[in-house]
């Protein structure tokens, strides 16, 4: 069974996230020159560095990021399956841009609001 001691030991990939004496925002560890619209990182990031360190391990043969914003848990997931391929998926154009210049090596895909459908379909 998968328990905390597994959860704590699969934490050290996310370790960039942890909390530390001058804590800086997941932003400012990745990218100093963000938009400011992305304010709160560490709070926005915090739920998917919990989430992601109690998944049992295994190898996904590929990831999919619905929602993945600017890419801060698109990167948490690239670390944590670093054999997959990773897509991130949003409807924000700002924010895929974003993310495709933190994570040039993953593939990011928008999708319209209104018919959920990818703009581009991945192949």
């Amino acid at each position: 069974m998968y328990g905390p001691d597994q959860a704590a030991a699969g934490a050290g990939a996310f370790s960039r996230f942890a909390k530390d004496p001058e804590p800086k925002s997941a932003k400012e560890n990745v990218m100093p020159s963000a938009p400011s619209r992305y304010a709160f990182e560490d709070e926005r990031t915090q739920p998917a560095v919990d989430l992601l360190s109690r998944i049992p391990k295994f190898a996904p043969g590929r990831v999919v990021d619905l929602g993945c914003g600017p890419g801060y848990s698109t990167e948490l997931i690239a670390r944590l399956y670093p054999r997959a391929e990773i897509i991130g998926v949003d409807p924000s154009a700002s924010a895929l841009q974003t993310a495709q210049t933190l994570l040039p090596g993953i593939q990011f895909e928008q999708v319209d609001r209104v018919s959920g459908r990818l703009t581009n379909p991945m192949t």
